[in-house]
């Protein structure tokens, strides 16, 4: 291994000891349907320096197993209403989106 190598290796070690110690503190709401057929939640956890992540998972409500796909926002895009996720569901696929830490979702 080179020297970077083993720099990646102990950061990303160190972080995911950060994180074994960090209460999950998962909260799940449930909001208002969107569109019938469409059940929308509300989801928060807690993540590294204390941040809490938002996002909403979004299930379509005939099928109880389903694919799930999952969306990470980027930094020049946040969360702003489920609606904009719908489309998942309406093909029968199960959605989770979360904004990126320090994004306030």
């Amino acid at each position: 291994m080179t020297s970077e190598t083993n720099k990646r290796s102990r950061f990303w070690a160190q972080v995911q000891a950060e994180l074994r110690d960090i209460p999950l503190a998962f909260k799940k709401e449930r909001k208002v349907p969107l569109l019938n057929g469409i059940d929308c939640y509300q989801i928060s956890f807690q993540s590294l320096g204390n941040e809490t992540i938002y996002g909403f998972l979004l299930l379509p409500q005939t099928t109880k197993a389903c694919p799930l796909v999952i969306e990470f926002l980027g930094y020049m895009n946040y969360l702003q209403e489920p609606f904009q996720f719908a489309h998942w569901p309406l093909i029968g696929c199960g959605c989770l989106v979360i904004d990126n830490r320090g994004q306030g979702g």
